[in-house]
């Protein structure tokens, strides 16, 4: 009779609740950058619209 191997099967299932956090974290990260350079990109243009008012 054959031995049947599941240690493959059970690293392959195994690991994908690691991947699935890993993909959330970077979607985190990449989500928080955006924001911090959207605010930076608004007191640039608020800066730029207190600028012409002055004009």
């Amino acid at each position: 009779m054959e031995t049947i191997d599941y240690t493959t099967g059970m690293l392959w299932y195994g690991m994908w609740p690691l991947v699935i956090w890993v993909a959330y974290k970077f979607v985190l990260m990449n989500v928080e950058h955006l924001e911090d350079n959207l605010e930076e990109e608004e007191d640039k243009n608020e800066k730029k619209e207190e600028a012409l008012k002055v004009k």
